[in-house]
């Protein structure tokens, strides 16, 4: 079949603009594709607290006023800041009248943050006591706005001559304000028994809070 003149230029038309056309439909097909994909700011699956923590015990430290704050944009916290007094809430697992008791004054706590990445990694240090020198491990941080909850592993030694060691989550829960953690919650959670003693962690919870309501960043 032959093609008159006008349909020949039609056509010619038609599909010199078609490289054009594609082009958009591709830019269409990828902005919708992003727009359903729960990614975190870089485009990957953003870190969440429930990769460490499993959901029963999540539970449990939400049920007791532990907030659990997760998102992919957590606010900046960096620096050192000071939890005092600093108090303990609840536990599950010690026996009634066995230190410490919900209501405890405990120890001042010292916590730094540094190096917060836009992938949600955080360098978290304690600033004295029994951690100091500890390897806090797959630390990042979750949140979004200014509340964030910032995350890691640590192995506590334990046992018959502390020959063992059990691996607990620390959890940091906060608002941030300026230069100062409003509302800091502290919470240790243990995640595996040691199949070689008697210590059985998995489960445990232990929930600690700043009794002002305000840990101010120090020098």
């Amino acid at each position: 079949m032959l093609l008159s003149t006008g349909s020949s230029q039609t056509l010619q038309t038609n599909t010199r603009h078609l490289p054009f056309l594609l082009f958009c439909c591709l830019v269409l097909n990828l902005s919708c594709s992003k727009d359903k994909d729960p990614s975190g700011a870089d485009g990957q699956p953003g870190r969440q607290v429930s990769e460490l923590v499993p959901a029963a015990y999540l539970k449990t430290l939400t049920d007791h006023g532990f907030e659990v704050n997760e998102g992919t944009t957590p606010p900046a916290v960096n620096g050192k800041f000071l939890i005092s007094k600093f108090r303990f809430d609840y536990d599950n697992h010690r026996e009634a009248g066995v230190y410490p008791s919900p209501g405890t004054i405990m120890n001042d706590m010292i916590i730094s943050f540094a190096n917060q990445a836009a992938d949600q990694s955080i360098q978290p240090a304690f600033g004295g006591g029994a951690f100091t020198g500890v390897e806090l491990e797959n630390p990042f941080i979750t949140g979004s706005g200014n509340k964030f909850t910032a995350c890691f592993t640590i192995h506590i030694a334990g046992g018959s001559s502390a020959l063992f060691v059990y691996p607990f989550v620390y959890l940091f829960s906060g608002t941030v304000e300026g230069d100062v953690i409003k509302n800091m919650k502290v919470a240790r959670v243990g995640l595996e028994d040691d199949k070689r003693d008697e210590f059985t962690v998995a489960g445990e919870v232990d929930i600690y809070s700043d009794v002002d309501g305000t840990s101010p960043k120090i020098p």
